[in-house]
């Protein structure tokens, strides 16, 4: 029992120790491609996609994987910042959820 234990402990440790490293991993960070070229009316955002940058997005989607969209504009004169993943749509497990007003649909 006590190899069992042990190797369990050591697969735990390792799992642990590779979790840490993944959230330590430096995330690029690219600037959002939508700019906000108005004010808000009626609580809708109206915006502009840089090419430039849309170009950079591009890149880091293809390229880095998990990546951080910077800036990206809200209503109401906000912005935040995203962290995006790729996703399968097509997976056994996948869950895709489309948000309104009313709520999750």
């Amino acid at each position: 029992m006590t190899g069992i234990a042990s190797t369990t402990s050591v697969l735990v440790a390792a799992l642990a120790t590779s979790a840490i490293a993944q959230d330590l991993a430096p995330i690029t960070r690219v600037a959002s491609p939508l700019r906000s070229i108005g004010q808000d009316v009626d609580g809708i955002r109206q915006l502009a996609i840089d090419p430039d940058l849309l170009g950079d997005a591009a890149h880091a989607l293809n390229h880095e994987g998990v990546f951080e969209l910077v800036g990206f504009p809200l209503p109401g004169g906000i912005s935040v910042d995203l962290t995006l993943e790729p996703i399968s749509a097509f997976d056994l497990n996948t869950r895709i959820e489309v948000e309104t007003v009313r709520g999750t649909e």
